[in-house]
């Protein structure tokens, strides 16, 4: 009997054994059929001839996308073609194309709606029409959502059911005295959640099945599969409204980014993008571990926009950089893995010990987070708590600040001085928008005895900033020795030409790189015709900021401009002439 059993047991385990064979054989192994630019990354073309992407969307290992053509954009008049790619095969699919319409039209995720002063139309993603509805009122001012099996039309606070005969009747009236504006929707099977931002920028989320109105306190957002994600420097708040739930984490990072976002249904692992410092962010929240990947391997100059995950895929779109997509396969990644609480730690740790060594090499005083704000003479700024951009941005001024040397920033304690002091802060607010730039996005002053440099570090291009802050404060201290240099650099001008002496004001000169001709460029912009401190200081900008080969190179009058301000420079600080100040003047 015993071996009765035991040979009953040997057949059923050669049985099990020859199955799992011939599933694992026969089941064919697919991967993404893209160009391989990196471990576990896919690049595909588009093939999109420079057109538009107006949305994009995914059926499972499928991306459709939208492209539009201007045909008479005076006119009005569009063309649109629907794309579908296989990230399997790599092959482009054309499904349909609308050959001339009025209509502005957009990818959703299972729809393309395309709205016009007459009418709204709604197509599947064979571009098949679906709905169409006929707006009657002339300048009507609506938004449109699906509902069940119908669509609503949305006008501010008032919700309207449209019937089959194209009509509307009064559906819902959000009861609230605050003013809202329609931002976005999400639809489920048996209800549609409509997205409101209020004056001050936060979120309301309104369910229209249960007419309650959610006021969610929180200003940033993305989308996922089964809802929405709301967070602030302190919190991820998650609403699957898919399943009715909402879960929350602590932000692991304590970081407020303006992320482009998505995450796994599990509602546990977050795929953020931040465009600032460019980096991918996958942070595990339940695990408390934190991977990043460096973007500009995808990308140098242009943010990702779309981030869609599926299956174990994450889908990337480069906004515009229009042919370019990418397949990122999450389980081949060559991603270091850290736990959150370590990285931040080293992150802070990293922070201080550069700041010390500015100090130390520079005698450059640093300032950040809290101890950056101020009250400054003429203008306020936001406390910036990124600990990734501030040392990111700590990177770049240091590379700035290695182009002097320690006598020229030593200079700047003369006549008791308190030296120069940078503070790196969020963005930037003048006090009077009359006299002073809208958007300011660095200043200099001497304030408090010392020389200052206020950067906003959201700013893409912190080496020019800070080189052009350099400058001003270069002329600070001269003239407070009595020395007011670059007396001939009129003569460097135009015959005709007048600064606006104004920041608001704007001028009747160009003479700008706009010019076709080169020789015709005088100036880098029009901001460089406000003053002519500010004239010398965009000029400035585009050596120091350089390695080799400055732009200025190439317009003589720029060029002729760039080594007047060579001669002046070392004239005053001679020690700079044996520094890597102006390699970039050929």
């Amino acid at each position: 009997m015993k071996k009765n059993i035991a040979l009953i047991i040997s057949i059923v385990a050669l049985i099990l054994l020859i199955v799992f064979l011939r599933v694992n054989i026969d089941k064919e192994y697919h991967s993404p059929a893209g160009e391989i630019i990196s471990d576990g990354i896919y690049a595909y073309d588009l093939k999109t001839n420079r057109l538009s992407v107006n949305g994009l969307t995914t059926q499972n290992e499928e991306l459709y996308y939208l492209l539009m053509n201007e045909l008479d954009p005076e006119q009005g008049l569009y063309s649109y073609q629907l794309k579908k790619l296989n990230i399997y095969t790599g092959e482009i699919t054309n499904i349909n194309t609308i050959k001339e319409t009025k209509s502005f039209c957009s990818l959703k995720e299972e729809t393309i709606d395309c709205i016009s002063e007459a009418s709204l139309e709604i197509y599947d993603l064979n571009l098949d029409q679906i709905y169409s509805y006929p707006i009657y009122e002339e300048n009507e001012i609506a938004n449109f959502a699906p509902y069940k099996d119908i669509y609503v039309k949305i006008e501010g606070l008032d919700i309207y059911l449209i019937r089959e005969d194209k009509s509307s009747i009064l559906y819902r009236i959000i009861d609230t005295e605050t003013t809202l504006l329609f931002e976005d929707y999400f639809v489920t099977d048996d209800n549609t959640y409509i997205l409101y931002l209020d004056e001050e920028g936060n979120h309301l989320l309104y369910d229209i099945n249960e007419e309650e109105l959610i006021n969610l306190g929180q200003t940033n957002y993305f989308k996922y599969a089964n809802g929405l994600v709301f967070y602030d420097v302190d919190t991820f708040q998650i609403y699957d409204l898919v399943n009715s739930e909402i879960a929350e984490y602590t932000n692991p990072t304590g970081e407020n980014y303006y992320y482009t976002g998505t995450m796994k249904e599990n509602k546990s692992i977050l795929y953020l993008y931040d465009a600032i410092d460019n980096f991918l962010y996958i942070e595990n929240m339940s695990e408390g571990l934190l991977s990043r990947l460096d973007t500009t391997l995808l990308s140098s100059s242009n943010p990702l926009a779309n981030l869609i995950v599926v299956n174990n895929y994450l889908y990337v779109y480069v906004l515009q950089d229009k042919d370019n997509f990418y397949v990122l396969d999450l389980e081949n990644l060559n991603l270091e893995t850290t736990k959150i609480t370590e990285y931040k730690e080293k992150i802070t740790s990293s922070i201080n010990e550069t700041i010390s060594n500015i100090k130390t090499n520079y005698n450059v005083n640093i300032n950040i987070k809290e101890d950056a704000i101020i009250k400054f003479p003429d203008f306020s700024a936001e406390a910036l708590l990124n600990n990734e951009l501030i040392l990111d941005s700590l990177y770049k001024i240091e590379t700035i600040l290695s182009k002097y040397d320690i006598e020229f920033f030593n200079s700047f304690y003369d006549n008791n001085y308190n030296g120069l002091n940078l503070y790196l802060t969020g963005e930037l607010t003048p006090s009077d928008y009359e006299t002073q730039a809208a958007n300011p996005a660095a200043y200099s002053l001497m304030y408090q005895n010392k020389y200052m440099i206020v950067i906003d570090l959201n700013q893409p291009n912190i080496e020019e900033l800070l080189c052009h802050e350099l400058l001003h404060n270069l002329e600070f201290h001269l003239n407070n020795e009595g020395i007011y240099p670059f007396s001939n650099w009129s003569n460097y001008n135009p015959s005709n030409f007048y600064y606006n002496d104004s920041y608001t004001s704007n001028g009747d000169f160009d003479y700008t790189l706009d010019e076709k001709d080169k020789n015709n460029v005088y100036f880098i912009d029009t901001y460089s015709h406000t003053y002519e401190t500010e004239d010398r200081a965009r000029v400035f900008e585009k050596i120091c900021s350089c390695e080799s080969d400055s732009i200025i190179n190439d317009y003589p009058n720029l060029y002729q401009k760039g080594l007047y301000l060579k001669e002046e420079i070392t004239k005053y600080y001679p020690s700079l002439a044996h520094t890597d100040l102006f390699n970039s003047l050929n």
